[in-house]
């Protein structure tokens, strides 16, 4: 328990095998629902932090990199936060490995979670791009791109975008 958000542990294996199995035409929209549910659920947690950092939007995004391993979501590393774009890269992730080989990223707890961090970042809703994923064939690490997001356009905040 975290206050009053209570964790599990859970083999990632287990989880992104749930998405591995189901019918191709499913994965997506299901991957989807768990950026949402991340997003929505998740951003609980990233509220509580940004209370305790005195409401600082810098200090949010260093806790939430400085406790991504601890916590089972890999490696995160700040490679540029500004007041109009994140740059986050993840090492480890427990969803790309958990998933296995993709052409497509496949990190959308991830997606969530920056989601609601950007949305309290920047004030508004933010959109997330997970530009490369460990579970796509020659690449090591994950980054995504944290933006406000703009209007109507583009993916909606449950709605993770890739390249």
């Amino acid at each position: 328990m975290d206050g009053d958000r209570r964790y599990l542990m859970m083999r990632a294996d287990v989880l992104m095998g749930l998405f591995r199995e189901m019918p191709a035409e499913l994965r997506r929209p299901a991957m989807q629902a768990l950026a949402a549910s991340v997003r929505k659920r998740g951003g609980g947690s990233a509220k509580a932090y940004f209370e305790a950092t005195g409401h600082q939007p810098q200090a949010l995004v260093d806790t939430i990199a400085r406790y991504s391993r601890e916590l089972g979501w890999g490696c995160w590393h700040v490679e540029a936060s500004s007041g109009d774009a994140i740059e986050v890269t993840v090492e480890d992730s427990p969803f790309a490995e958990g998933f296995g080989p993709s052409p497509d990223p496949v990190c959308h707890a991830i997606v969530g979670m920056l989601q609601a961090v950007g949305t309290i970042v920047f004030g508004r809703p933010a959109s997330v791009v997970e530009s490369c994923c460990a579970a796509q064939e020659g690449i090591d690490r994950c980054a995504f791109r944290v933006v406000p997001a703009a209007g109507d356009a583009g993916a909606s905040p449950g709605e993770p975008r890739s390249r």
